[in-house]
Parts: C-alpha cells; structure tokens; sequence
C-alpha cells in the first residue's frame, strides 16, 4: 500500500510581499501629510529675534538681505539699484480693485544687518506702490 506523499503548498512569496507594500503606502501617506516641501532661500538668513506670540504667515512676495548687505527677490540675486523697479513689476499683474485682498510683503533680513545697510533699502522700497511691509523674525522665548 503506497500512501501518496502530500505535495508541497505552493507559498507565493509575493503574499508575503503584500503587507510590506502597504506598509511603504501607508508611510508614504504619512509623509506626505505631515511634511511641508518649501523652497529653500538663496542664501542663509538667520532673522532677529523676537518675543512676539504671533507666527509667521505666508507672504506673495518675499525679499531677503544676508549681513553682507546682498539681496534676493523672489529667488533671484538683485541689485539694490534694480529693487524699486523689479517689486513695483512684481505688482503690476496683480489687481488693485478697492475690494482686492491686499499683496503681503515679507522683509527677511539676517540679524547681523545694521540700520545703515537696512536704511537704502527700506528707501528704495518707499517709492514703490507697496502699502504694507512685514519684518520676518524669528519666536524668541516669552
């Protein structure tokens, strides 16, 4: 009497790959829902401090100066000469109808900058139509 020896299971191993691939899935999701992809700045600008509650909002237009006095305009190196010239071209697209949310516009300047390097610059960004300045800084302890 010849007894039949029982085949073999068949184990797929792409069954045990199944709980692998929803694992990647699901970090993947996580990552994408609690990270933030911003666009690095031009060049390192550490803001002063300050002890103000409020966080940083985003801005539309965005200006950044380096303690050796350089400045980035929406992400590209300008001279000061081109700063009046290059913000009012920056506004021409957007509305100026009397209901218009109005165009944010964020300073971020390196901690290092004194008054003297700051002073043309604020000057320069005088003569454009520019309503509202923000100064970047960053949360000092309370």
């Amino acid at each position: 009497m010849a007894f039949m020896s029982p085949k073999p299971s068949r184990s797929n191993s792409e069954d045990n790959l199944i709980p692998l691939i929803n694992v990647v899935f699901l970090m993947l999701i996580f990552f994408m829902l609690a990270g933030q992809i911003m666009a690095s700045d031009l060049f390192k600008v550490t803001p002063p401090e300050a002890m103000s509650p409020r966080p940083m909002e985003t801005t539309d237009l965005e200006l950044l100066m380096n303690s050796e006095g350089e400045l980035a305009f929406q992400g590209q190196l300008i001279q000061l000469e081109a700063l009046a010239e290059m913000v009012t071209h920056a506004l021409d697209p957007l509305p100026y109808e009397a209901n218009a949310p109005s165009i944010t516009f964020s300073l971020k300047i390196d901690e290092q900058v004194t008054t003297a390097q700051l002073r043309p610059v604020l000057q320069a960004l005088r003569s454009t139509p520019l309503s509202d300045i923000q100064l970047m800084t960053r949360q000092g302890a309370l």
